[in-house]
């Protein structure tokens, strides 16, 4: 494998994530091939501290960098964009962004389209490693490059080649998702708080209900409609509460929220 250089446009909490998935990779570059451009000095000092490059120009970084990745907040992405010499971008680099609702022809466009892009939907978990990552495919890219990239993020939790035109919807799954589920924890801890449990021990509760039932779905190759069977003895308690939550639309107000997501996600597309 060729020893590429890499870069990385801001070193946030994803980007941090990356760094050091890369640093302990088995392709593992050394650190003085690693260049980083970010203002926040708390942020990227653990890093020049392992060796990597401290850049104040976005046209350095990408001058010594072959695969470079972009992990700005939308907003900033039109500035960042207006600060790079599009012009004397070439076909050798490769741009992998995590800007969500940006797509890829819009970002290559931008780029000077003669560079490869890959478009990522990360979440939050992968901080711990349990990440859930949707990448989309790239024509541009060489399967070489794909898949360092693709390794690069599995190495932090499961990672799915999509569409590239399926990275909205992979926003309203995925990306977004852990607050789905952090947002029904604290309502079942609430209702329990609500009855006379302690809040911290009904947390505790949720939370474990929650997990151990994504570990029965991810290893049992049962469904979730079957794995709800299982529970559901007739005429007991969890088939009233499936009632009760059918009859509040639960069903459709999920997928409301799911939309809405999706929406806003090609609001911001570009």
């Amino acid at each position: 494998m060729k020893d590429f250089h890499y870069g990385f446009i801001a070193c946030g909490n994803m980007q941090s994530i990356l760094i050091r998935a890369l640093l302990s990779s088995d392709f593992a570059p050394n650190a003085s091939r690693i260049a980083i451009f970010e203002p926040n000095d708390a942020n990227i000092k653990p890093f020049t501290e392992l060796g990597c490059k401290r850049v104040f120009d976005y046209d350095d970084l990408i001058e010594r960098s072959d695969i470079i990745f972009i992990g700005v907040k939308p907003q900033i992405l039109p500035k960042v964009l207006s600060s790079i010499d599009a012009d004397a971008i070439g076909p050798d680099k490769v741009f992998v962004s995590i800007v969500a609702g940006v797509t890829a022809d819009f970002l290559s466009h931008a780029l000077g389209d003669r560079c490869a892009v890959i478009r990522v939907m990360p979440n939050t978990p992968m901080l711990l490693g349990k990440g859930a990552i949707a990448i989309g495919s790239s024509a541009k890219a060489s399967p070489e490059v794909f898949r360092l990239v693709f390794d690069l993020f599995s190495s932090c939790g499961l990672c799915r080649e999509v569409d590239e035109s399926l990275l909205n919807v992979a926003t309203a799954l995925n990306g977004s998702g852990p607050a789905y589920f952090y947002r029904l924890a604290d309502d079942m801890a609430k209702f329990g708080a609500d009855k006379g449990m302690d809040y911290d021990t009904a947390l505790a509760l949720a939370i474990q209900t929650m997990s151990g039932a994504a570990e029965m779905l991810r290893s049992s190759g049962k469904s979730p409609e079957e794995l709800c069977r299982m529970v559901m003895s007739p005429g007991g308690t969890t088939v009233a509460a499936m009632n009760a939550f059918s009859e509040a639309g639960l069903d459709d107000a999920f997928s409301a929220g799911m939309q809405a997501c999706l929406d806003r996600a090609e609001e911001l597309a570009v």
